[in-house]
């Protein structure tokens, strides 16, 4: 029989035999703590006795106070010791006020009923979960019973070699038997998602024996005592702090003290040890980092290669992903793919996030599918957190000093075969002449010096910028609209001239590019089109970030991430340019290297008027319009919704408008864009107010000298019959 598979069955009866007594495992918050404090927009969870408290996707276990768990996130519950049969939880508050026991719902198994602070679940299972659907809870205490009831167990007597001890983290790490036991149950050849902690002493060293300086890891088992008996096999694992090992490095030895983190995986179904290069040395003989020996400074590129250094994301992706090398870490956050062996994928509106733990980086280079601003090209990223960025063909360049940049995928998602990190050192020797080439309307160009306080000298014309009577000073930032061969040269304090630096920008023929006349026209172009919005009195209905929605008279399309400024109110004319591209059934116009602030005006202009509606009139011809009707607002499972007679619809709170405040379950209006999601319309409410505010008058305006309209939006003149808008108030003229 295998060996290990022979230590587990035997540890396994032990922990039955230890286990057939039920037990109650109690999480104290102020004892007990996860890793997230205070606010949270990460998952958090805590392990203790092989129950684990969990809340995903943000929670906070780590503040010393309550456990939170954010709205709309799940509480989950998973035992690896037995079967839970009831969770006792208490809160802050009663029933289903906010932080209380009533704000859960939806359990996944088992029933689960709320009196005052106490939310009690009852069932049979060894994991669920519940939804915080309505408000934040935040609990001070948390009760698991494993098995039929009982008494918390005290302290046992001291653990023997060969019987499992530990809960797998870093306050109680698992001994080696524990971990073999924890790890023959996984299905084979799957690693885990999680890290966990394993402690013992270096038994034997592996087939690969001990740290090498070729790849940085070592292979060796473990066990409680060094003996070559209920061992767990450490297979390539890197060194302390998640580093490779290098020369002059501590070696490790048979009889070393050691705690490992990292993920585990049942090798073949047969070996359970860990997941190659997916741990390292947390703490050795006690030191948890080298403290004899000075890193060497990294030379030249570390380099991230998407076919070898993989992620744990494969394919499409609802998950951050990351990989780590050599104290440098890429990742994608809150959705990317790095494990499917092909390309690292950042996807659209997530960041691609650099981050190093041995020195500032000063350059990142990466390597696209595509170029430019095509889809899945390096032009695709955009804001730098710091340092410039710029894109040629399928390569991306970033330069700067930090040891931390972040990027945003803002309107396609970027796929990278190659990322290339730089650390520390000179890496611009000389100055460089970023922009885009080739362009077809205009370009910026850029000229950035080696150093700050060199002088800088350039031509337009082809001449030598050093002797040139053409020669100009370099202080800003310029345009071209032509094909332009630029040359600089740069001059340090001493008065030295550098070597001529030179390139061509080039104007293409511009495609041809159709003018339609009104939103409407835009929104009939098929998917993907480029073309000129001629803007006539168009007005920027609501503007926040990237999302602006603007409507002239004939309908209403997005505006989406053009980086030109807009603010609600907004009168614009002229026209603009931009690529006709729905996403998920909203129309929008995306930005291209033809759009341009500089081809409308923006002037000030009134609240925007919204048009007033029903539900039951709610339609796709008003998708990003501005819209306002009466409803009464109730909580459910799904989320917000406004209600009249027999028609809903969801409140998506995008702007962050709903809270406490919001009158849920009185009559009120709701004012928002209209939108739609999957083939279902919501709204994005911009406000909510408890009534119309509809005034009656007969034939007496509330301003002879000020505009009216009529509830479409529409302007009317003083005979006009019904209701109205002026001032931003309804009135009934008669």
């Amino acid at each position: 029989m295998n060996k290990h598979l022979r230590y587990t069955l035997m540890s396994m009866l032990m922990m039955v035999c230890g286990w057939a007594s039920a037990q109650v495992i109690t999480f104290d918050p102020a004892v007990d703590l996860g890793t997230q404090a205070s606010s949270s927009t990460g998952e958090d969870q805590v392990t203790k006795s092989g129950v684990t408290i969990a809340a995903s996707p943000t929670g906070s276990f780590g503040n010393g106070q309550q456990y939170r768990v954010y709205k709309g996130s799940d509480f989950t519950v998973t035992s690896t010791a037995g079967n839970i049969t009831k969770v006792e939880i208490t809160c802050t508050a009663s029933d289903d006020a906010k932080y209380g026991p009533g704000c859960f719902s939806a359990p996944t198994a088992g029933s689960y009923a709320y009196e005052g602070t106490i939310g009690t679940w009852t069932g049979n299972a060894s994991s669920f979960s519940m939804n915080a659907t309505s408000n934040q809870v935040r609990m001070t205490l948390v009760k698991v019973t494993i098995g039929d009831g009982g008494e918390e167990p005290g302290p046992g007597p001291e653990p023997q070699p060969g019987n499992p001890t530990g809960s797998g983290t870093l306050a109680d790490p698992w001994n080696a038997v524990a971990a073999n036991n924890f790890v023959a149950g996984l299905a084979a050849d799957t690693p885990t998602e999680e890290d966990y902690y394993i402690k013992g002493k270096i038994a034997k060293l592996g087939n690969k024996g001990e740290f090498g300086s070729q790849f940085g890891n070592a292979t060796f088992y473990i066990s409680d005592d060094g003996t070559d008996a209920n061992t767990f096999y450490i297979y390539r694992t890197y060194y302390l702090e998640n580093k490779m090992w290098v020369e002059g490095n501590t070696q490790i030895k048979v009889g070393d003290e050691v705690i490992i983190c990292g993920k585990l995986v049942n090798y073949k179904g047969d070996t359970p040890e860990t997941v190659q290069n997916q741990s390292y040395i947390y703490s050795l003989n006690g030191a948890t980092k080298e403290e004899t020996h000075e890193e060497p400074p990294v030379e030249g590129a570390i380099v991230f290669d998407a076919t070898v250094d993989l992620g744990t994301q494969a394919g499409s992706s609802s998950e951050e992903d990351h990989v780590t090398k050599n104290g440098v870490t890429i990742a994608a956050s809150p959705i990317g793919s790095f494990g499917n062996g092909q390309q690292y994928r950042v996807y659209k509106n997530s960041d691609f996030i650099v981050t190093s733990t041995v020195g500032d980086i000063t350059k990142i280079v990466v390597t696209c599918t595509a170029s430019g601003e095509e889809k899945y090209g390096p032009g695709c990223l955009i804001n730098p957190t710091s340092g410039s960025y710029t894109f040629e063909g399928n390569t991306g360049t970033w330069t700067g000093s930090a040891s931390s940049v972040s990027m945003n995928a803002a309107e396609y998602q970027v796929r990278m075969t190659k990322v290339e990190v730089y650390i520390g050192g000179e890496v611009q020797k000389v100055l460089t002449i970023s922009g885009t080439t080739p362009f077809t309307t205009s370009t910026t160009v850029t000229i950035t010096p080696s150093n700050a306080d060199y002088a800088v000298y350039y031509t337009l014309d082809g001449s030598d910028p050093r002797t040139s009577s053409t020669q100009q000073v370099y202080s800003a930032p310029f345009t071209l609209t032509a094909t332009t061969t630029v040359k600089a040269v740069e001059e340090d304090l001493a008065g030295v001239l550098s070597d001529v630096v030179e390139k061509t920008f080039v104007k293409e023929q511009a495609p041809d590019i159709p003018t339609v006349n009104d939103i409407a026209a835009f929104k009939a172009l098929e998917s993907g089109t480029e073309a000129t919005l001629k803007l006539n009195n168009a007005q920027v209905l609501y503007a926040l970030d990237r999302d602006v929605y603007v409507r002239d008279a004939t309908g209403a399309v997005e505006f989406y991430n053009t980086q030109l400024g807009f603010e609600t109110g907004q009168v614009l004319n002229g026209e603009i340019t931009g690529k006709f591209s729905p996403y998920n059934g909203l129309p929008e116009l995306v930005s291209t290297s033809n759009t341009d602030a500089n081809t409308f005006t923006a002037t000030a202009g009134e609240e925007p008027l919204p048009v007033s509606t029903t539900i039951s009139q709610l339609s796709e011809s008003l998708l990003c319009d501005l819209v306002e009707f009466p409803a009464t607002l109730s909580k459910e499972e799904a989320g917000t919704f406004a209600n009249s007679g027999d028609s809903k619809i969801l409140l998506y709170d995008k702007f962050k408008v709903l809270d406490d405040s919001t009158p849920y379950g009185q009559d009120c209006y709701v004012k928002g864009i209209l939108v739609i999601y999957k083939g279902d319309l919501q709204v994005y409410p911009t406000a909510i107010s408890n009534n119309s505010g509809i005034q009656e008058l007969s034939g007496v305006l509330l301003d002879s000298n000020a505009p009216m309209y009529n509830l479409s939006g529409q302007k009317v003149g003083p005979d006009y019959k019904g209701v109205i808008i002026q001032n931003g108030k309804k009135l009934i003229l008669k």
